[in-house]
């Protein structure tokens, strides 16, 4: 059995900062939204529209700013049973938190809009999920050696969902339309994920100096169908489903040693 603990902080990140259009140039704007929570109803929303004299105007740089920091910590457990009496096992358990000022890495790409001075791009990015924070995990697998040389051996998966981020579109601001996020990343996840189960069942042979080996693999046992993205603007389409886990697969195969 083991334990460890890992800590990492990020400070002062990269970004793009307009500098021909500062903060205090936008001016703050009330918008109001249909949530797609029925228990949320109407919910209002400052945006923030930019002075019309600086429209056209650009100077971008990339540079460090304080405001881009984030904090990791993880555990993880780990039990290794090693083979013994036909059988082994390993099973894996992680739990962490990585918060902080969330981007999707487009705050330094010089083909995107972002702009670090830009308030509608600072709107709920605070104390969010960083990339794809999972905060815990587990994984058990093992093999057991059934008669007739016969091995059985599984995987089993489960983990809480994916962080989302609920976007809003606001249009009607002197700079065009902003989407803006109306909550932190990771308020919204993808669901659990609790009923991933691989099979396989293996046979070897010996033929003359030939070693032979037959497989029978069923992938998503359970024919699990959990949903790992979905639509996260507000809209007609929001929580529609655009990648769910793949359906029940069973793969026969043969290996031939010379």
């Amino acid at each position: 059995m083991s334990v460890s603990y890992h800590r990492r902080q990020h400070r002062d990140g990269l970004t793009i900062l307009d500098r021909a259009r500062p903060t205090a140039a936008y001016t703050a704007v009330q918008r109001t939204y249909t949530d797609p929570d029925p228990q949320r109803g109407t919910q209002a929303i400052t945006a923030y529209t930019l002075d019309t004299a600086l429209v056209t105007r650009r100077d971008r740089i990339i540079t460090n700013v304080e405001g881009l920091r984030s904090d990791y910590d993880g555990m993880q457990f780990s039990v290794n049973k090693r083979m013994s009496n036909r059988w082994q096992m390993l099973a894996g358990l992680s739990v962490q938190t990585h918060k902080g000022f969330s981007h999707d890495g487009t705050f330094t790409d010089t083909g995107s809009n972002s702009d670090f001075n830009n308030p509608n791009f600072q709107l709920n990015r605070n104390d969010s999920a960083i990339f794809t924070e999972i905060p815990w995990a587990l994984t058990l697998s093992g093999s057991y050696q059934l008669p007739y040389d016969v091995q059985i051996a599984g995987k089993y998966t489960a983990r809480d969902g994916d962080p989302l981020t609920r976007t809003l579109s606001v249009s009607g601001l002197s700079q065009g339309t902003e989407t803006v996020w109306v909550q932190p990343r990771g308020v919204d996840r993808t669901e659990t994920v609790s009923k991933f189960l691989d099979l396989r069942f293996a046979k070897r042979f010996a033929v003359s100096r030939t070693r032979l080996e037959g497989t029978f693999d069923i992938f998503n046992l359970l024919n699990a169908n959990h949903v790992l993205a979905q639509t996260v603007a507000i809209g007609s389409t929001f929580g529609r489903p655009s990648r769910v886990l793949a359906p029940r697969i069973v793969r026969f195969g043969a290996t031939v040693r010379f």
